[in-house]
């Protein structure tokens, strides 16, 4: 990175920290297509999108408190890298593959999806969702069914991440117990 672009990526923290839009948004500006590109490079595009969002937008909330020991753009791909790398780690990445799967599978294993099975399958897996606490409920729900991240629930719940994935370690040994006789739904659910 040249000189000038260090600088002016340091007037940009400044006026960052001090509150300021405009510089958040020559931030955004300047890096958001690049770092969703590399991103790209290790994720899909729709987790890459997902991935730089987030981490500009917690460079905005996290502005006043920001320590940044190597220059900005250094920080934000380093900080993508590792975004990614999370990702992948956690399993997102082959969700949606499993998702492609299991809107398939009715024709797979020849069942209907008007079927007495789906519909008995549907049955147990609500059944025993219902079953759970409610936070636990909302946790698995949340993470499973609409995507989100522990840190996502966590903050949109009111709780710490570490509580979030004590709900979910809970959620999921009491659903193996409950669907152990349902293999397919344990598929499903990735138990």
């Amino acid at each position: 990175m040249n000189q000038i672009s260090e600088d002016t990526d340091k007037r940009y923290l400044s006026r960052l920290r001090n509150g300021s839009v405009e510089a958040f948004d020559d931030i955004f500006r300047k890096y958001y297509k690049p770092l969703r590109a590399f991103a790209g490079r290790f994720v899909v595009e729709e987790d890459a999108e997902d991935i730089v969002q987030t981490l500009l937008l917690w460079l905005w909330e996290n502005r006043s408190t920001l320590k940044i020991r190597t220059s900005l753009s250094s920080y934000l791909f380093w900080s993508v890298h590792n975004r990614c790398l999370t990702c992948i780690d956690s399993g997102k990445a082959k969700k949606r593959t499993d998702a492609v799967y299991w809107e398939k599978m009715p024709d797979f294993v020849g069942i209907e999806s008007e079927s007495f099975e789906l519909e008995r399958l549907i049955g147990k897996l609500n059944e025993a969702l219902d079953s759970l606490p409610d936070s636990y409920r909302e946790a698995i729900v949340l993470h499973r069914f609409h995507g989100l991240t522990y840190a996502e629930i966590a903050a949109r719940s009111g709780v710490s991440v570490k509580t979030v994935d004590y709900r979910m370690q809970r959620a999921l040994k009491s659903l193996r117990i409950k669907l152990q006789d349902m293999p397919v739904l344990l598929l499903f659910l990735g138990l």
